[in-house]
């Protein structure tokens, strides 16, 4: 369900869905995708044994681009903006004091903390695009 909160989080974002539009995708992509686009795939989530309800999860956003070439060369301008855009949204500081509440539906999250790692720019063996996988690491409360 923390992949659905996380979609729909970046959903509502307009800074992202200016870049993507509606192509946030969980587990998987569609056969030949418009790009660029975002997908969504859960990695951990482990109950915590102190707290009822509470949960840590790791979640990776992969932002996803093939730009056309142009003189000879490919620019990885979009996927860095993309990227850019999904940490901006996500990333919460364990500073900040008061929980952020993620609805989707009837369930409710209050988060904790999110904040996002890694995001090393890759080019995919299998299709040959651009590809920045962002590790998300959540902290929250069912609520």
């Amino acid at each position: 369900m923390i992949t659905a909160m996380v979609q729909t989080k970046l959903l509502a974002t307009t800074s992202v869905t200016a870049l993507v539009s509606t192509r946030i995708y969980v587990d998987g992509m569609p056969q030949n995708p418009t790009l660029p686009a975002i997908t969504i795939h859960p990695v951990s989530g482990v109950p915590d044994k102190d707290v009822s309800k509470a949960t840590s999860a790791r979640v990776q956003v992969s932002c996803w681009s093939n730009p056309a070439v142009t003189g000879g060369l490919r620019s990885p301008a979009q996927v860095e903006t993309v990227a850019a855009a999904v940490r901006a949204v996500l990333h919460t500081p364990r500073l900040n004091t008061s929980p952020q509440r993620w609805t989707v539906g009837a369930v409710s999250y209050d988060i904790i903390t999110c904040r996002c790692t890694g995001g090393v720019r890759l080019i995919d063996p299998g299709t040959n695009w651009y590809h920045i996988p962002v590790d998300v690491l959540i902290e929250y409360n069912e609520v």
